[in-house]
């Protein structure tokens, strides 16, 4: 590994800036940590040499139904150090790969072939977890955002517009099939959830526990109107889901005309006409009409909602 920079979607501190001294600075690349060698003796009948074996972190080889040859393909395990949850999964890594002699007898100089420099690694981010209260008036759910971390601090201003990404919720409905063979997922609401920020964890001391987390409510008497809707019981299990999009995409509102209620625009008269000539602004549905325009971060397991005693 030669290099880790944080996302600069997740940050306004992180956004491009006209004065030079105000970026990032460079990152100092290391060399190949192996032996220079500039004196060897090879003798006959010596014993295997691994010199230069650990400066290198070998792949791991894929098996499986996938594309190719047997030990053609090869998985990118994580830095050393970094555990799969890790806030620095939501940046971006510089990896140097090379082939080498793994078993065969080799000098720590002849090991490894010419580098391959690739940039702008992404690994699978940490997972996104909900959680779910509910009581008999609504249904309460939150998940934490992603935010990314820079020399150890966490990355996040509420003065910087943080969070950048948005939450939003999916709550379903689970269905028997007519031939009972299994449950369906059937869509009820979605909503956006709302930022809650516990303070502002900015700064060097701010501990990587604290984080902004989106907060979203189904109304149960939404919810039953839902159900009846479809036809479906009272007592239909529940679920959710949290969906993390990234902050780019379709981000233009589209201006569309006000319809009444007898399918007029904007109503009767001349407010109406007013409100007809300024149109209004179409709410962007990215999870639903508008599926594709949008990028997803991450999603959270489906989440099984606790039943009302």
């Amino acid at each position: 590994m030669l290099a880790y920079g944080p996302d600069p979607i997740l940050a306004g501190e992180l956004q491009p800036t006209p004065e030079p001294d105000q970026m990032l600075p460079d990152t100092a690349e290391p060399a190949l940590p192996i032996d220079p060698e500039t004196i060897r003796v090879v003798f006959s009948g010596q014993s295997a040499d691994e010199s230069g074996l650990d400066a290198m972190t070998p792949l791991v080889p894929a098996t499986g139904g996938g594309p190719g040859a047997a030990g053609t393909f090869f998985m990118l395990p994580l830095p050393p150090g970094v555990s799969a949850e890790d806030l620095q999964l939501f940046g971006f890594w510089t990896y140097e790969f090379r082939v080498g002699h793994h078993k065969k007898w080799s000098t720590a100089q002849g090991r490894f072939g010419r580098p391959l420099r690739v940039t702008g690694i992404q690994h699978p981010p940490p997972h996104l977890i909900c959680s779910v209260a509910r009581d008999d008036a609504r249904i309460a759910v939150t998940a934490p955002y992603a935010t990314t971390v820079l020399n150890g601090r966490r990355v996040f201003s509420a003065a910087e517009s943080d969070p950048r990404t948005e939450i939003w919720f999916m709550l379903y409905a689970q269905v028997l099939q007519a031939d009972g063979a299994s449950y369906r997922n059937i869509l009820i609401e979605n909503a956006l959830g709302k930022s809650t920020p516990a303070g502002d964890p900015a700064g060097p001391a701010a501990p990587l526990a604290s984080a902004p987390k989106a907060t979203g409510v189904f109304l149960e008497k939404l919810i039953l109107s839902r159900l009846h809707l479809l036809g479906l019981a009272r007592t239909s299990p529940l679920s959710v889901l949290a969906v993390e999009l990234l902050p780019f995409g379709q981000q233009v509102p589209v201006r569309k005309p006000v319809f009444g209620e007898l399918g007029q625009v904007g109503g009767e008269g001349a407010t109406g006409e007013a409100r007809a000539r300024e149109g209004a602004v179409d709410e962007a549905d990215p999870l639903g009409a508008d599926l594709g325009t949008r990028r997803i971060l991450r999603t959270s397991p489906l989440t099984a909602l606790p039943t009302i005693c």
